[in-house]
This record gives C-alpha cells, structure tokens and sequence, in this order.
C-alpha cells in the first residue's frame, strides 16, 4: 500500500535536493550549491514540526491528502519550470561542461568516498541509537521521537551553511559522551529532563561532528550527485544496523556505546 500510494512521490521529492543543486551548478558556475541543502533541510524541519502541531491538530484526513496533493502538483510545475529555465542557459551548460571546471579541484578519491558513506551511517546510527535510548529506556512519551530528529536536521542546517568547527565540535562530544553515560548510570537519581536533555545533547555534538567532516570532504560541484548518493548510502546502511543487525547479533542493547564509539574514531581521524 505504501509502494503504491506514497513510494513513488517520495522517491521524487527525495530526489529534489540533488537535482535542483545540480541544476544551480549548472545556472550559476562559480557558485557553490551546497548551501541549497541547509535550506532544504530547514525546509525538512519546518515540515516536521508544523505537521503534529498544526496540520495533524486542524486539518481532517480528507483536507491533509487534498493541501497535500495540490503542493505536490505545484512542486512538479515549479520544478519543471526550473527544469526548463536551466535548458534555456545554453552558455551555462557549456560552462559547466569545459574542461576547467575539472581542473579547478581534483575528483574525489577512495577514501573520500567511503569517509562520505561512513559518517553518513554513524550520523544515522548515532540517532537512531538515542531515538530508541530516550523512547524505549527512558520515557515512553508521544512523539518524544521528534525531537532527536528534529536536532540531526538542525545539524545539518549548521553545518551546511558553514558553522562548524571541528575542535570545538569533538570537545563538546567528548562532554556529551560523559553526561550521557552519567544518566545512564544513574537513571534513578537524574531527573526525567535531564536524562532527555543528554540524549540530545550527544545527538546534536555527535551529528554535527559528522555532518561537519561531510562538508569538509565535499567534492567539486560536478560531483556532488554522487556525494548525495554516498550520503543516502550511508544513512541506509546506519539505519539497517541498529534496526535489523543489532537486534540480531547483540544481546543487550549495545547500539548506543557501539556508535558512539565509531563517531569518536572518525572525528579522531579526521583531527
């Protein structure tokens, strides 16, 4: 039911960060496009924030497909008119496609490519660790899942629109590290809030250690598609392990030390 009433959709809508960034290379060379993404992850946050707390409340099932419907079709009007004013820059087109943009930067190496894919699913596994950390252990509270999301978008959104620095962002992992393992050890005589307030807070230090490297590791312009599809990879393979391998293989719940483990290896590398 979901393959045949939302799949499709989603995989476009998926697909529009890339393609509209790659369609901006194109439009504007020189220009970096990257900072696109920090605007559709806002977009991605304002999304889901606003959905449990107004649509959800206001709107009856009916009037949300039918909003929905009508924004999907005006996304597909719009984007084919991007589409088209793209093919018009004929001047742009050859632009890009001279062979000094290639020049300008080196592709990316091996290495590069599997650093994207590998701090891609520590970010991913990271939150889904904590996701289940605050709302299986912790507090079993509506909706609790939203704000551990709504903190790896944020870091996304700082981090692509440049505020990141690397040594400040490892220290204050390192502190995040020690207060979660604090909670953990003594849920009885930490308050509720402050258990939740670590979670994130590791969340937020851990992803934007991560997502931060990401940026660093960007590649030129012309190969960002496949630097999007490494991102998506790695979010994949993040999500399988604590979803489907770990409760396989472990016995307790040994997600959480695990990534966070390999989130301090990689920023220790990248250091």
């Amino acid at each position: 039911l979901l393959a045949t009433s939302v799949g499709l959709p989603y995989v476009v809508l998926a697909a529009t960060a890339p393609l509209l960034q790659d369609w901006f290379r194109v439009a504007a060379p020189g220009r970096t496009p990257y900072k696109l993404y920090a605007l559709s992850n806002i977009g991605s946050l304002a999304a889901l924030l606003s959905y449990p707390a107004f649509a959800e409340r206001f709107l009856p099932l009916g009037a949300q497909a039918s909003w929905w419907s009508a924004g999907f079709v005006a996304f597909v009007i719009v984007t084919a008119l991007c589409g088209w004013r793209v093919l018009r820059t004929g001047s742009a087109l050859a632009a890009a496609a001279a062979p000094v943009d290639a020049t300008m930067e080196d592709p990316p190496s091996r290495v590069d490519q599997i650093l994207w894919v590998a701090f891609s699913a520590c970010g991913t596994g990271l939150l889904l660790a904590i996701t289940n950390q605050l709302c299986q252990e912790i507090a079993v509270v509506p909706l609790l899942w939203i704000l551990p999301l709504a903190v790896y978008l944020l870091t996304f959104i700082v981090s692509f629109a440049g505020f990141y620095n690397r040594a400040v962002c490892f220290a204050l992992f390192v502190g995040a590290f020690a207060a979660e393992m604090y909670a953990i050890g003594r849920p009885n005589s930490t308050p509720l809030v402050a258990q939740i307030a670590a979670g994130l807070f590791l969340v937020g230090t851990g992803c934007m250690l991560c997502h931060g490297e990401l940026v660093r590791l960007k590649p030129r312009a012309r190969d960002l598609t496949s630097f999007y599809l490494a991102l998506a990879a790695g979010g994949s393979v993040g999500g399988m392990l604590v979803t489907l391998v770990g409760p396989l293989v472990f016995t307790r719940y040994t997600e959480l030390p695990l990534f966070v483990l390999l989130v301090a290896l990689l920023g220790w590398l990248g250091l």
